[in-house]
């Protein structure tokens, strides 16, 4: 019910702000997993911030890991080891 209603505060922003992107609660959801996934937060921990019982729910649904975000880690794991 909520969901529903803010949703649709939503489309009329999306219309007047001439966002051709549709905005809903889960858009908004999937980009804050994204943005914290990306910024190096464990995907454990951003499971737990969003109320899932499986992290699982949050790789599968939520987390799109950027290509800088890979290579990053890559260089965090070569520092690591010499």
């Amino acid at each position: 019910q909520a969901n529903q209603r803010v949703n649709a505060y939503l489309k009329q922003i999306q219309h007047l702000a001439g966002i051709k992107k549709r905005l809903t609660t889960h858009s908004a959801r999937r980009t804050f997993a994204n943005h914290r996934i990306n910024e190096g937060f464990e995907a454990v921990v951003v499971s737990a911030m969003m109320a899932h019982s499986d992290v699982s729910t949050t790789m599968r649904y939520y987390a799109k890991v950027s290509p800088e975000a890979v290579v990053r880690e890559f260089e965090r794991v070569k520092s690591k080891n010499g």
